[in-house]
């Protein structure tokens, strides 16, 4: 698809891939993909936010494509160094309601809503946060901006401490030996409950309403990566169609994983021994003497991604994956 297809003429003059972006000559081979719509409602202020997006921002060299509005995009590209690392700023819309797989489903956020039994710290924006996640991983792939291989959807708010601070991530090599295989890359953040084992689940039965994989993390190939999204839109379809609750991506993330699990490479974030098991993607794909350097635990520094990323078809095969 080309991007006269999705922006209007003057979005150009907008879009900030200057020329200090483009002299740097080393080839990278991952995009890191991330949005930032403040929400009208939430546990956080915009200073909160934006001390977290500075620990990812102003030391990652790896590419970044930002989704944004036109006035936040200033303050993001000031902690991207004023753009002397590689970013690509993408503020066609206001929020995340606005674009094109979401919109339609606002009326049915809406009636969602009011009888979703966490309604007190949902809203109907951060439904569509999560609801448009797929939907800007997949247009960055098919932007491709620093035409790289792979794709590495993360939370703006993910690195939340100092010690975040990584320059060269995600590694290259540690990425590669994940995405490879051209499987979906996810983490889970707690073990899988026993009634699921063997799998067999079939996502026609509906969301899987566990705390089990976490939204805010999503990485993969091109092919991988436009694959879920037509499942991930496919599924919403279907669960309208039933009158299932669609608002929290990560109960239908979970049902899709478990109907394909083929198709993934699951993160068991649950056993490391990296920090809060919602951010350990974080050091998890950071190099070692990057965690040494930023005082990460010796487990941590040390841990074998081959044994805790699996092949997802495998998480009934070990004792410790299962509750």
């Amino acid at each position: 698809c080309r991007q006269d297809d999705y922006f209007p003429p003057w979005f150009k003059f907008l879009n900030n891939t200057n020329s200090n972006i483009l002299s740097n000559n080393k080839q990278y081979t991952t995009t890191v993909v991330l949005a930032y719509f403040p929400l009208n409602k939430s546990k956080y202020n915009k200073g909160q936010y934006q001390l977290w997006l500075e620990n990812l921002l102003r030391f990652c060299q790896s590419p970044i494509i930002i989704y944004t509005s036109i006035e936040y995009q200033p303050i993001l590209q000031q902690l991207r160094q004023n753009n002397s690392l590689r970013t690509h700023f993408i503020v066609e819309y206001n929020s995340s309601l606005e674009m094109p797989p979401v919109k339609k489903l606002v009326p049915i956020f809406e009636q969602q809503y009011l009888t979703d039994p966490e309604r007190a710290y949902h809203s109907v924006e951060l439904y569509a946060v999560w609801c448009a996640k797929s939907f800007i991983l997949n247009r960055s792939v098919e932007l491709n901006p620093f035409q790289t291989k792979y794709f590495l959807y993360i939370d703006a708010g993910a690195f939340r401490s100092s010690n975040y601070r990584f320059e060269r991530w995600p590694y290259e090599p540690s990425i590669h030996s994940i995405l490879a295989n051209n499987r979906l890359l996810l983490g889970m953040i707690s073990p899988l409950s026993r009634q699921f084992c063997p799998l067999s689940y079939t996502v026609n039965k509906g969301p899987v309403r566990h705390d089990l994989i976490e939204g805010g993390l999503i990485g993969g190939t091109s092919d991988v990566i436009h694959w879920w999204t037509s499942m991930f839109y496919e599924t919403i379809n279907n669960y309208i169609s039933k009158n299932f609750f669609i608002g929290k991506d990560q109960y239908l993330m979970n049902a899709i994983a478990l109907t394909y699990p083929h198709r993934i490479n699951m993160m068991l974030s649950f056993r490391t021994s990296c920090g809060n098991i919602w951010f350990a993607f974080g050091p998890l794909l950071a190099n070692q003497a990057e965690k040494q350097k930023l005082a990460f635990s010796i487990t941590c520094q040390h841990q074998n991604l081959s044994e805790v990323i699996i092949t997802f078809e495998n998480i009934c095969n070990d004792s410790r994956n299962i509750i």
